[in-house]
């Protein structure tokens, strides 16, 4: 560094000379320590691809730079987006949620347990869980649509556990056994501990389908779904409750159900007779060889009007003789 040597002019102070040396000194010792603490200083990173700069507004307060006339978020607002998308939502504060003090398992049985504590872990993310489920080797054959519904614990249409595109109501015991195999195969992948659940309801409903006509089976099916629909809204009744579907049984089974049968009709609302049924005796059925499903002439016997045999069968004369001239089928 080269001095600078002034020649004092006689005029000038002597003090005034001193103090603008010593000023200058001290100007000169001040820059050359800064000087020093830039070298030790690391160099800063290279700005992102984007041209983006690090904001100062988290430590410093300052406005965060602009780039392309739009505001750069900082760094902190990007850590704070970063947070929610991976908490997905902000959390709940579940120690003010009346019925999260009271979600005790314990008064529930051991299979109730292991269904809600499935459940739960399942409803998390539901579509993680389905690409589990329908990337495993061993999943059973089922339809992927319907996945979602079995690992919720929802009511599942046993219409739909065929192919989807061609699907048709279930009519008979037969047509609702393959569908319930289907679904309970579903359901113990997802929940092994229910196989004695599925079980049990599956030959308490094969015990109705056997104790009902064969034209009442729709009164079981509407049962079977019935009963599944209550479950699937309940987290405290098993499908083997049977005690728990008493109301049900008797709105679907007794004439007087309000499951029973349909809305009558406005013609048969006005008192007007159902074209398709005839108030006549049916003829192949006093001669035993109606096979009819649904036949539109009464089954009574000709002699005794009893509905459990026909003429054939009576044991009582008829008291002309004769039997009334019917139209034959």
């Amino acid at each position: 560094m080269t001095r600078e040597v002034r020649i004092l002019s006689p005029e000038e102070p002597l003090h005034r000379v001193l103090t603008n040396y010593s000023s200058r000194r001290q100007h000169e010792q001040l820059t050359a320590a800064s000087a020093h603490r830039g070298r030790d200083v690391q160099p800063r990173s290279s700005p992102p691809p984007d041209g983006s700069e690090s904001s100062d507004s988290e430590d410093g307060g300052k406005e965060p730079p602009k780039s392309g006339g739009k505001s750069v978020p900082s760094k902190r607002s990007l850590d704070d987006e970063g947070d929610r998308a991976d908490a997905g939502k902000r959390r709940i504060d579940e120690s003010i949620i009346p019925f999260a003090q009271s979600s005790d398992l314990s008064g529930l049985g051991p299979d109730l347990q292991a269904t809600l504590k499935l459940k739960e872990n399942y409803t998390r993310n539901l579509e993680q869980a389905k690409q589990l489920v329908i990337s495993n080797p061993e999943v059973p054959e089922f339809p992927q649509a319907l996945w979602k519904d079995v690992l919720a614990n929802n009511f599942v249409d046993l219409d739909k556990t065929g192919d989807l595109k061609a699907s048709k109501n279930i009519r008979s015991h037969g047509e609702w056994s393959i569908a319930w195999n289907a679904y309970s195969d579903a359901v113990t992948f997802a929940y092994p501990h229910r196989q004695r659940e599925l079980r049990l309801y599956n030959a308490e409903i094969t015990r109705l389908f056997a104790a009902t006509l064969l034209e009442s089976a729709d009164r079981v099916i509407q049962f079977d779904r019935a009963v599944r629909s209550r479950v699937a809204k309940s987290n405290r009744v098993l499908l083997s409750d049977f005690g728990s579907f008493n109301d049900l049984g008797i709105s679907h089974f007794s004439n007087a159900g309000a499951g029973s049968s349909k809305a009558p009709s406005k013609a048969q609302a006005s008192g007007s007779r159902n074209p398709n049924t005839s108030g006549e005796i049916c003829r192949r059925f006093n001669d035993g060889t109606c096979a009819a499903r649904s036949c539109k002439y009464r089954h009574v016997c000709f002699t005794c009007k009893a509905r459990d045999h026909g003429s054939h069968m009576c044991g009582k004369a008829s008291g002309s003789g004769t039997q009334p001239k019917l139209e034959r089928k």
